[in-house]
This record gives structure tokens, C-alpha cells and sequence, in this order.
């Protein structure tokens, strides 16, 4: 079992302990956790210790998260930062998408989708799900819209990409399960975080993406 070691920036106590005790409940990891109630204190904590990971909250005193943030970019060596925030305002997402948060998340989201985040940020790809990528790139022109095409390709992982282009070519499920030699189960959940992953409902819709894509 992998050890993490987390550093949970929010001002509210309550905040911290909620995202800590959510994640010690899962198995995948062993958890460990520092924390912070300010962007001040964040940088000054990155100084000190080596985190595998940082939770970041957008509203805090005396700096701010996005503040934090904007610091921390200019570091050589930081971990991915998800934001974790009650703002869903294009404004907030396209400053920490900016300066490299590579995940942002709302804090309505569920357990199981921090966990996906967590999972995609550490192998280096971003993970903005569907809604918040409508967001981030509901106010781009035209010119600039195939940014939303790179973002969501950068969720998948290369089996990901390979079971969509199988799809494209026109196998189903037994079929592919057999080429790659996993089962058709395995199949079904890799199919379930494409949609997740995608924002997307059926097959037909995954198709027509890997086809936007380019992965016939």
C-alpha cells in the first residue's frame, strides 16, 4: 500500500477534518496528513516538508489560495494541487487552471470522484471533470475551443484511449476483453471511468468523441 502524504489548506477546521477522515476511510492509500489554514502558512509548510500531494481551498485569510498557488508555480519541484472550493465562477477556475492546479473540484463533490482525482493527478495528468470543463471553456472563442478536446484526453489513461479506439474500429465489449486478454468486467469498469472521466452517458457518445479525436 502506497503511504501519501497530504497537506489540507482550508481556514475551516471542520473542512480539514471532513476531507481527512473521508480519506482515511478509504484502502488505497495510507494516508498521511498536515495541515494549514492559510496560503501563508502553505508556503511556508512546502518549505519544511516534501508533500505527495495538496488539498488547496480558495478563500482564505491573509492569502489566498489562488495567491498560494501563484507562489507555488514559480517553485522548481511541487506536487499536484487540487482545489477543492465552494466557487464555481469561470473566473476562479481559469486563474488555478492557469497557474498549474492540476485538479479542481467543487466541494459538493463525492468521495469516490475526489478519489478518481486523487488516482489521475498523481500519475500527472489534470483531472477537471465535465461540469467544471464547461466552465473553464464555456466563454473561449472559437479559435481556442480545441483546448477542451486536449483537456479531457489528458483524463485518460493510455488503456483508456486504447479500449475507445476499439470501440471506434467497431468491437463490443467480449470482443475487446478478448484482444487485450482482460476480462469483459474489467472492460465495464474502464468504460464506467471514460464516462466519468468524459461527461459523457453511452457508448455512441464515447465513439463519437474517440472519432473527434482522431482514434479510428
Amino acid at each position: 500500500m502506497r503511504n501519501l502524504y497530504i497537506l489540507i489548506a482550508d481556514d475551516h477546521k471542520l473542512i480539514r477534518d471532513g476531507i481527512r477522515l473521508m480519506l482515511q476511510s478509504k484502502k488505497e492509500f495510507h494516508f498521511e496528513f498536515d495541515m494549514a489554514s492559510n496560503g501563508e502558512e502553505v508556503l511556508s509548510k512546502v518549505k519544511q516538508n516534501t508533500y505527495d500531494l495538496i488539498f488547496l481551498d480558495i478563500s482564505m485569510p491573509e492569502m489566498t489560495g489562488l495567491a498560494a498557488l501563484k507562489e507555488l508555480k514559480t517553485k522548481s519541484a511541487i506536487p499536484p494541487i487540487i482545489i477543492l472550493s465552494m466557487h464555481n465562477e469561470v473566473s476562479y477556475i481559469k486563474k488555478a487552471y492557469m497557474n498549474g492546479a492540476a485538479s479542481y473540484l467543487l466541494k459538493t463533490t463525492e468521495a469516490e470522484e475526489i478519489m478518481l482525482a486523487i488516482n489521475t493527478v498523481l500519475t500527472g495528468k489534470k483531472y477537471f471533470n465535465n461540469d467544471v470543463a464547461n466552465i473553464l471553456f464555456d466563454d473561449l472563442t472559437l479559435a481556442n475551443a480545441n483546448q477542451l478536446f486536449y483537456l479531457q484526453h489528458q483524463l485518460l489513461s493510455k488503456r483508456e484511449v486504447q479500449i475507445i479506439s476499439l470501440y471506434v474500429k467497431g468491437l463490443n465489449a467480449d470482443k475487446i476483453a478478448m484482444l487485450l486478454n482482460i476480462s469483459p468486467r474489467t472492460i465495464e469498469g474502464h468504460r464506467t471511468n471514460i464516462f466519468k472521466k468524459l461527461g459523457i452517458k453511452n457508448v455512441n457518445e464515447m465513439i463519437e468523441y474517440g472519432i473527434a479525436q482522431g482514434l479510428e
